[in-house]
């Protein structure tokens, strides 16, 4: 497949797809911001865009086009250099670390004939702040937590299910006294009562740590509505 988008779409000499329709893929149509993890995925660019699946970015003085990915389990990382002829795709069994794209690096850096860097190093600093600064971050969430407050309803009466048209069902179930909740197959985990209507969700697999879970509660005394913080809020109206 990188020998095909190297090729210009040209697969054992026959083109499948054409080089305009590939270059096009690589305009882009949304600009990017380069900081925070962005900055990460292109330590020397001076623009970065998305365009239709590729993320851009220049290195060294020629194009670079990536796009990583990752799910329980594993990672990777996909880079072309089409000016230099080069494209790489590592592979990781362990999500959530910066080791295809330190291995992707240090690789066109080999190619284009530059000095060795120790991407791995300067990559695990970046995640340690990163990481210092959310735990900071929940550290000054936990001070803002009202101490000493009840749920408006007893545990039961939240069970139901909670839907969203994009991310589908939010199940919170009552068992033996504590409140679950299932949101699709990697987010299963107890409700532990927070604050007033607010709940943290800790999962049963630590891989995807805890996150809040606040439940709406409407004018007919039922809980009616419960917003998921995971990457972005997810709003669930209450299943009738």
């Amino acid at each position: 497949w990188l020998q095909f988008q190297l090729a210009g779409g040209v697969v054992g000499g026959r083109s499948l797809v054409s080089k305009a329709y590939l270059e096009s893929m690589r305009v882009p149509e949304i600009l990017v911001r380069r900081e925070g993890s962005w900055a990460m995925m292109s330590p020397e660019g001076h623009f970065m865009g998305y365009g239709l699946g590729w993320l851009m970015s220049d290195y060294r003085g020629k194009l670079l086009l990536q796009h990583g990915g990752g799910i329980d389990g594993m990672s990777a990382m996909v880079g072309l250099l089409p000016e230099a002829d080069v494209g790489i795709v590592v592979l990781s069994n362990l999500n959530g670390n910066q080791l295809p794209l330190s291995l992707m690096m240090r690789v066109f850096d080999a190619y284009l004939g530059g000095p060795a860097r120790d991407w791995s190093a300067e990559y695990l600093g970046l995640v340690r702040q990163a990481e210092a600064a959310g735990a900071a971050a929940e550290k000054q969430r936990e001070t803002m937590i009202v101490k000493g407050t009840t749920p408006a309803l007893p545990l039961a009466q939240y069970a139901g299910t909670y839907r969203d048209d994009t991310y589908g069902d939010l199940v919170v179930t009552h068992e033996n006294g504590v409140l679950k909740a299932r949101f699709g197959p990697a987010f299963v985990g107890r409700l532990e009562h927070l604050q007033f209507d607010a709940f943290r969700a800790v999962w049963d697999n630590p891989a995807r740590g805890t996150n809040y879970l606040n439940f709406t509660i409407d004018v007919t005394r039922r809980a009616a509505a419960a917003d998921l913080y995971l990457w972005i809020p997810a709003h669930f109206r209450r299943v009738p």
